[in-house]
């Protein structure tokens, strides 16, 4: 079996998470940092953050519905 890249595990560093959900890395460190409104799931190992991969496909899932619900909302006005 041939090893798995870092991208196929599922807890992946700040800078794999980005590549992952294609997004400046800069931002989700901000987001972790600042425990911002958007509740970006992340694991803290010491003063190392790392991010579940299937946690954040959950999460970026259900920032497609808040998006939707905002979209059906300002069109019902």
């Amino acid at each position: 079996m041939a090893p798995k890249t870092p991208i196929e595990t599922d807890i992946l560093t700040p800078a794999e998470a980005a590549l992952f959900l294609r997004l400046p890395e800069c931002w989700l460190k901000e987001a972790v940092r600042s425990r911002s409104r958007l509740k970006l799931p992340f694991l803290k190992f010491g003063k190392y953050v790392r991010f579940s991969r299937h946690q954040l496909l959950a999460w970026q899932e259900q920032q497609g519905q808040v998006a939707q619900k905002a979209q059906r909302k300002a069109g019902a006005r």
